[in-house]
């Protein structure tokens, strides 16, 4: 059945993701009712459907219908009593995926959701949902996303989570990549007022703090601040620039300044 389902939701058809959202409801409905094991649903029917969804390019839409799916799990791994059936981490993240691509106006109350139930979780003892490196990047690349102030600072305080769990202080450990830096860099970047040239130059000098220990900033991390602080047309900012350009020319890192605005 599982060939059947990936094969409905890989034809291209109009209709195709519900096509096999129907087949999968048969199937739980045969077995709740018989017992038959051979039909049970399992972990690669579930997650077929919640990266149909993901995939549909249906926006918020297909993003919803991705989370309702992972929800049918929980319930039917509950009335089943298979505990295997449930949702891990890699279907979480790929929920996660899909309000990170809708676009839509809920994708950060609902990612920030999604991802404190996985931490609710994993601290409760399931560690199969625990949060990974791939879970901080689309919760931190959703917020930025979302181009505002309240956004921005949840984006670095998820930055800040992961840097205290490395340290032994927070809740899970997971450390901080430069792409997480990179995004909460954007993110401060995008908005148009000084503060957020501020916020994503301290971000950049707590990442070339990191420099010795294991993450390098890249040409993106310099370049994307110097945008910010060139637009504040100050002489803080200016001289800010200066010393940006100084060690750039140290670390032989070409000066471009980038318009994250520009970026998808």
């Amino acid at each position: 059945y599982n060939v059947v389902l990936k094969a409905w939701c890989r034809s291209g058809d109009s209709d195709a993701v519900e096509n096999a959202e129907r087949i999968l409801s048969k199937l739980e409905e045969i077995y709740l009712s018989t017992g038959d094991r051979t039909l049970q649903p399992d972990v690669v029917s579930y997650t077929t459907l919640v990266t149909a969804w993901t995939n549909s390019h249906r926006k918020a839409y297909g993003a919803r219908r991705a989370e309702d799916i992972v929800k049918r799990m929980e319930t039917f791994a509950r009335e089943s009593g298979n505990s295997s059936v449930r949702p891990n981490t890699v279907t979480y993240n790929t929920v996660l995926n899909a309000w990170c691509r809708s676009g839509d106006s809920d994708a950060p109350k609902r990612s920030l959701a999604i991802f404190r139930a996985m931490q609710k979780g994993s601290i409760a003892g399931n560690r199969f949902i625990a949060p990974d490196i791939i879970t901080f990047n689309t919760l931190v690349r959703t917020l930025v996303k979302d181009g505002t102030v309240e956004s921005a600072q949840l984006a670095e305080d998820i930055l800040v989570e992961m840097e205290c769990s490395e340290n032994g202080a927070g809740m899970l450990y997971c450390s901080p990549d430069l792409w997480v830096y990179n995004s909460v860099i954007e993110g401060w970047s995008r908005l148009p007022d000084s503060v957020g040239a501020e916020k994503a130059y301290l971000v950049l000098l707590r990442l070339i703090q990191r420099e010795k220990k294991d993450i390098i900033p890249d040409a993106f991390s310099f370049n994307t601040v110097l945008f910010a602080l060139i637009k504040n047309n100050d002489i803080h900012s200016a001289e800010r620039v200066e010393g940006l350009l100084r060690y750039m020319d140290n670390k032989s890192i070409k000066p471009h300044p980038f318009n994250p605005n520009l970026r998808p």
